[in-house]
């Protein structure tokens, strides 16, 4: 599926939720990056797609080097958990330096147990806008410049952008309620979703 980079948050119920949902073989589905919590690069000017490809260059090297993307760095030191990847390659069309949207694609993730989770992205941007995709079972709440609060049930995430300075916007997804090819019915998934852009688009980072 085209979710890398993709995370989820589950703290005494569903908070960061994956909202896709791809049965490769049935009609057209949630199942490109914008319904991840990952990346899309809006705004192509060489032709390729917004989101990630199916997995056709999956182990392409990245344009700038020779190394596959994948799990790069992974730490557990009892209270925290560290993780990070690289996936540049997902928004690939071929394994070729053309029609790429980033020199690199890299989210590190820190868990500072029991409840703190921190996420650092950094992208070489090289065309389109990188558009960072959040979805949460609820509505959030604003309380305050890039701050929000999810609550679903006894769980409760609250979130910030801490730099650069963004802009957010939330809508409503719709239930997703498409069916697998023997018709059966998939996951009725309905969702918040928020998008962020960084105000100022140079070699893009975002930590939250």
């Amino acid at each position: 599926y085209p979710d890398a980079g993709q995370v989820e948050i589950y703290k005494s119920s569903q908070l960061l939720i994956n909202a896709g949902f791809g049965d490769r073989w049935g009609s057209s589905q949630q199942d490109t990056a914008p319904y991840y919590n990952t990346f899309s690069f809006e705004k192509r000017t060489d032709g390729g797609p917004n989101g990630q490809q199916w997995f056709a260059t999956a182990g392409c090297p990245t344009p700038t080097g020779s190394d596959p993307v994948g799990l790069k760095k992974f730490a557990d030191g009892n209270d925290y958990v560290f993780a990070a990847g690289e996936f540049s390659a997902a928004y690939q069309s071929s394994c070729s330096a053309s029609g790429v949207p980033a020199n690199f694609v890299v989210r590190n993730q820190l868990y500072v147990r029991p409840d703190l989770v921190f996420l650092y992205d950094q992208v070489s941007v090289k065309n389109g806008v990188p558009t960072e995709h959040f979805h949460f079972p609820n509505q959030p709440t604003a309380n305050g410049s890039n701050q929000w609060t999810v609550v679903n049930g006894s769980g409760q995430l609250q979130m910030a952008a801490i730099y650069p300075a963004v802009t957010a916007s939330v809508t409503a997804q719709a239930v997703n309620s498409l069916k697998y090819s023997d018709g059966s019915m998939g996951p009725q998934v309905s969702s918040y979703h928020m998008t962020m852009t960084a105000n100022t688009q140079n070699s893009y980072q975002s930590f939250s």
